[in-house]
């Protein structure tokens, strides 16, 4: 199959089955300028405009194109997939962190360090890895998302809309069609619905995660706190345990039993969990 084959059957992906027309008229003005050949030869100074538009197009859909040559030429894609009903964390060969959504997937190549292209379908919270020599990308929804280093999260909506929530560093959103990009700084959000773009602040500016509460350098009596806030469990200890001192960083939703795990292999205690007075006990190894 040529390449121009794998990336109409690409595009074509991203429009819902009755919007069968729309996606024709937008392959067909796409191909007619990245594939056809020109008949005579254009000025760059007259025909700038046409050239932009071009470009623009390109440069919207190279994520998708390069995902088709590699699939063409045989390499590898992954596939990673949330079934479950909690979030999944995963890191990327690049050391990108990817907080993946209940019902999200998404691919990558499995050059990732070389190739940082990512096409996303549902929602996921990402923390990149600085390279300016291999920009990261996020193709969701007929947007492209680039960044070179920051905290950004990407969720898709109902109709092919996109909502981009800029936590850390700067992005720079594309949408097909569209002659503008945006940029984003901190506390943007950028909201792509009804073909119509638009950025708006939203309350949250911190450097961390949504996702995630951190303890720095915190008592095991505070996380303690939290337990109880966030689970509904009181944790006790033998002497001494609870004020033992952890920096840790707990993923919102994570399962009780992850936590007390990591608390009683960083300490080497035990935990007795007692479901129905809904308590946990920590003891030293005896």
């Amino acid at each position: 199959m040529k390449l121009n084959e794998y990336l109409n059957k690409l595009w074509r992906a991203d429009y819902p089955a009755p919007q069968h027309e729309e996606a024709e008229a937008s392959w067909e003005r796409f191909a007619s300028k990245a594939f056809e050949k020109p008949t005579k030869v254009v000025s760059w100074k007259t025909h700038w405009k046409y050239f932009s538009a071009v470009a623009a197009s390109v440069m919207l859909v190279i994520a998708a194109l390069q995902w088709a040559i590699n699939a063409g030429a045989g390499a590898d894609f992954l596939l990673v997939e949330n079934t479950d009903e909690t979030i999944r964390v995963f890191t990327l060969p690049d050391h990108s962190v990817v907080n993946l959504l209940p019902g999200s997937t998404l691919h990558y190549a499995e050059n990732f360090q070389r190739d940082r292209t990512i096409k996303l379908e549902g929602e996921a919270y990402f923390e990149v890895t600085k390279d300016a020599h291999a920009p990261f990308s996020v193709a969701c929804n007929r947007t492209i998302t680039t960044v070179l280093g920051t905290s950004f999260n990407i969720k898709s909506l109902a109709g092919g809309g996109i909502e981009v929530a800029l936590y850390e560093g700067s992005v720079k959103m594309e949408v097909e069609g569209a002659e503008q990009d945006w940029m984003l700084s901190p506390g943007e959000l950028f909201v792509y619905r009804d073909a119509k773009a638009e950025v708006l602040p939203f309350r949250s500016r911190q450097r961390a995660a949504p996702l995630y509460v951190d303890f720095e350098k915190a008592s095991l009596a505070e996380i303690a706190a939290y337990i109880q806030q966030a689970y509904g469990y009181t944790v006790m200890g033998e002497s001494g345990i609870l004020e033992e001192r952890v920096t840790m960083r707990i993923r919102k939703n994570e399962p009780l039993d992850n936590i007390m795990k990591t608390i009683t292999t960083i300490y080497d205690v035990r935990s007795n969990i007692d479901t129905l007075r809904k308590e946990i006990t920590l003891t030293h190894e005896r």
